[in-house]
């Protein structure tokens, strides 16, 4: 028998080369290979995006956008809530806050975009650039702030100038860019806006016509059953080409995305039911009143009439004298003028008792932000040196010197004095009238009004240059021996001058009566907060608890230990019904679920949306929080689900998809019923009210719902008494309401009768004839509506007059509606053009810690 050797022997050459060259294979071409495909696998896996024109934007740098947009963000909060406690204005603040948006991978990719082609046009932002942005932002603002204090500010929000810098540096970059596009929304100036005068007269219409209409309802949900289910590949397909976007319950638009959501339990203390339920006697009302009227009772200086002390200076003005006929003219504001040579300094000019409560913005005077400027800030405000101080009656700060106020404003105000003073029947003399502009404090002075006819009533005196310009009462005009030489000596009385009285200690702050109910809101207040402080004490110990517990739990896992038993959770429910709280849960909710809730609508301690603070919150770390109508809540979030692309097959993923086709499906149909039954009714010339009784007593098969009359309405509007407006708030959807009958009281209400009007609702209304029926879409398209338009007011006619007449700088608050559109529009398509895609999906990439 032949050795199984034989073989190998006879062709041993050949196999020990075979056998060298599978060895070279495994020990050096294997192993590079492997390499090779580690470093691709890496090198896609770090890249977010891919474009055909600008190359590629990894991970790391999309996490570097992140944490610049996260540091611009704060620092503009920061200002803004800066300049809020100095009494400014933080609008230009809050612009720039809405333009430079949340730092979501999408808007972090596209503001990325959008730079890249700013860069390749040759466009550049210096430091120079970012400072006079925000000098800008502060002069706006009308407070002084210095270098010094933005220097500060940062400090106590930790973040550092250069990640400021280039954050600012980029988000400008990209505001420059979007300004040569025509988006210009940081400029309130009309320009590349493209506010020509027909776009004027059509946010002139859309503010200022009102329609009245009547409607009829069909959900789409409705015809959802007329719809069969959609078949796998239909399903897979569907999923697929909308599992990167987000959904948004304010659009139609499908997205599977699922967002991040939050589970919290949280305590309301309602102010009304405690102030109403808690019972506090006369005795301690008035101790506390004792206690804090010091800190919060004061009377206001500029506003208490006959109870603060009177200077010299002060009484000698004209209208110190209540039986002199001289009226207070000497400034704007009453406040007597200085004389040419008298010294401009603020503790020259201001009261004692005005200069130990410092004003807010009113500051500015006294250190303006840019000396230069202030020849022309005067000329713009119409008011001189020194700064008038506020007279009793009045609310609020005043304007300052170096405050920029928008025009608008301004005429508001004054059409609402004029409105006022008509309404009761007091038409303004000619001592109520301001100065003009360009009337110096000299030239105040020297033309004093003129008094009325009083027997006996002596010539008035020109003041001397450089004597004192303060005018003396037209009864008993002053004489060089009877001036005095020392301002701390007070004229002589008169008989028609009642000695001065010393003033109490008690004139210094509001009688107890005033406010006793303040100081009941007060107690209650503080009352809450003492509650919610213990219940805070009892969470905050079990979150230290739990946290202990984590690791503890770690450790004897790593020794194979049996693992200590978990905290109690205290019970959230219980306590609430102890102490006199609601108790509220809400599971899996996204921010626009947390928006509906009352909760949605406070404010941290840090004065942050809740909305936005309860998604940064670790899990069982309290949170303290107050709304507007002073309700304190206490909160902890405990779970979540963070932002992620979903696979079919997570639960409730498959059937939100069948259910989102089918919904799309179900519109055509709710759409092609609502045209024939306009149709209809166009043919029959008739009301939807008379076509709905004929269909009744017809017994068609017509299935019509009963139709709504609303009460009229404008396309957009700035709320009631135009309040926002006053705020320089952007305008809103007009909410379209009918008036029915409350089965409960008997009275007539309002009711909403739209769910979620949108701008296309508007348009739809808008563009019908009186006695035209036609579609119209809610926002979210779930709901179409048969619409007839009853009639339009005011007259054509009169609108093109009042038109002609307007006198409003810029409509660019009522544009945000189409320059929204208008800048989806632009961006998808300089996506298409760079060829922009995700190599993974949109909130997968490096988190940010």
């Amino acid at each position: 028998m032949a050795s199984p050797f034989k073989v190998f022997r006879k062709n041993a050459k050949v196999l020990l080369v075979g056998l060298f060259l599978l060895s070279m294979v495994s020990f050096v071409v294997i192993p590079s290979f492997l390499q090779w495909l580690e470093t691709q696998r890496r090198r896609t896996a770090g890249i977010a995006v891919t474009t055909v024109k600008f190359g590629n934007l990894s991970d790391t740098q999309l996490a570097s956008l992140r944490v610049q947009r996260s540091v611009v963000r704060r620092f503009l909060e920061a200002l803004m809530q800066r300049i809020e406690e100095l009494k400014g204005n933080s609008f230009r603040v809050r612009l720039a806050l809405m333009t430079i948006d949340q730092p979501t991978d999408e808007n972090l990719v596209r503001s990325w975009l959008i730079a890249q082609y700013a860069l390749q046009t040759g466009l550049k932002v210096t430091d120079r650039s970012v400072n006079a942005f925000l000098r800008s932002l502060i002069d706006a603002s009308g407070v002084p702030l210095s270098q010094s204090d933005l220097v500060n500010l940062m400090r106590s929000r930790n973040i550092d100038e250069n990640t400021l810098f280039a954050g600012l540096e980029h988000e400008l970059l990209v505001l420059r860019y979007m300004q040569l596009a025509g988006l210009d929304l940081l400029s309130l100036q009309p320009g590349l806006t493209g506010e020509t005068p027909g776009a004027r007269w059509d946010y002139f219409l859309r503010l200022n016509r009102m329609a009245s209409i009547e409607l009829c309802a069909f959900p789409v949900e409705k015809y959802i059953n007329q719809v069969p289910s959609p078949d796998e590949r239909t399903v897979r397909s569907f999923f697929e080409e909308h599992k990167t976007r987000l959904p948004n319950p304010q659009s139609p638009e499908p997205g599977f995305k699922v967002p991040d959501k939050v589970t919290l339990e949280y305590l309301k203390a309602d102010f009304q039911k405690w102030l109403v339920n808690t019972k506090i006697p006369d005795e301690e009302l008035r101790r506390v009143y004792e206690e804090r009227k010091d800190e919060l009772f004061l009377r206001p200086a500029s506003s208490a009439t006959g109870a603060t002390t009177t200077t010299p200076s002060e009484s000698a003005q004209p209208g110190a004298n209540p039986s002199s006929g001289a009226s207070p003219q000497a400034s704007p504001e009453g406040t007597p003028a200085p004389s040419a040579g008298a010294e401009k300094s603020p503790a020259a000019t201001t009261p004692a008792s005005e200069q130990s409560t410092p004003q807010g913005p009113s500051s500015q005077a006294e250190t303006p932000a840019h000396p230069v400027e202030q020849p022309q800030q005067k000329a713009d405000q119409g008011t001189s040196e020194p700064q008038p101080q506020p007279q009793p009656g009045t609310s609020g700060p005043q304007p300052t010197q170096g405050s920029r106020h928008d025009s608008r404003v301004k005429m508001f105000f004054t059409a609402f004095e004029e409105a006022t003073q008509n309404a009761e029947g007091n038409t303004p003399g000619k001592e109520e009238q301001p100065p003009k502009a360009e009337q110096t404090p000299a030239a105040a002075s020297e033309t004093p009004p003129a008094a009325p006819p009083a027997p006996a009533a002596a010539p008035e005196e020109k003041p001397q240059p450089g004597a004192s310009s303060v005018q003396q009462p037209a009864e008993k005009p002053a004489t060089a021996s009877e001036t005095p030489s020392s301002p701390a000596q007070p004229p002589a009385a008169s008989p028609q001058t009642p000695p001065q009285q010393p003033t109490a200690e008690v004139s210094k702050y509001r009688r107890f009566e005033e406010v006793k109910d303040q100081v009941r809101s007060l107690i209650v207040s503080e009352r809450i907060k003492a509650v919610l402080d213990e219940i805070e004490e009892i969470m905050r110990q079990y979150q230290g608890d739990l946290a202990n517990y984590e690791t503890a739990k770690e450790e004897a896992e790593k020794a194979k230990q049996p693992a200590p038993p978990a905290p109690t959770r205290p019970d959230l429910r219980k306590l609430a019904q102890d102490k006199g709280l609601d108790y509220y849960v809400v599971e899996d909710a996204a921010i626009w679920d947390l928006a509906d809730r009352d909760i949605g609508k406070a404010i941290d301690l840090s004065r942050n949306p809740v909305l936005r603070s309860v998604f940064d919150l670790a899990e069982f770390l309290p949170l303290r929080a107050v709304d507007q109508d002073n309700n304190q809540y206490l909160t902890w979030v405990t779970s979540k689900v963070k932002e992620h692309v979903p696979t079919l097959d997570e639960p409730g993923i498959r059937e939100q998809v069948i259910h989102t086709w089918r919904m799309q499906e179900a519109r055509k149909l709710a759409e092609k019923e609502v045209q024939a039954l306009a149709e209809k009714v166009n043919a029959a010339r008739q009301s939807l009210a008379d076509f709905y009784k004929a269909t009744k007593q017809a017994d068609s098969a017509v299935d019509l719902p009963e139709p709504v009359e609303t009460e009229p309405f404008t396309w957009l509007t700035y709320g009631e008494f135009d309040v926002v407006r006053l705020t320089q708030l952007p305008p809103r959807i007009s909410p379209i309401k009918t008036r029915v009958k409350d089965p409960a009281s008997g009275l007539i209400v309002e009711k909403d009768v739209v769910e979620d009007a949108g701008n296309d609702f508007m348009a739809a209304v808008f563009s019908l004839d009186v006695g035209q029926a036609g579609l119209a879409w809610n926002r979210p398209r779930t709901v179409a509506y048969l619409v007839r338009v009853l009639e339009f007011q005011p007259p054509m006619e009169q609108l093109f007059e009042s038109f002609m007449r307007d006198t409003r700088a810029s409509y660019l608050d009522v544009v945000q509606f189409d320059l929204a559109t208008i800048y989806q529009r632009w961006v998808e398509n300089l996506e298409k053009e760079a060829g922009l895609k995700w190599v993974h999906p949109a909130g997968s990439q490096v988190p940010l810690d």
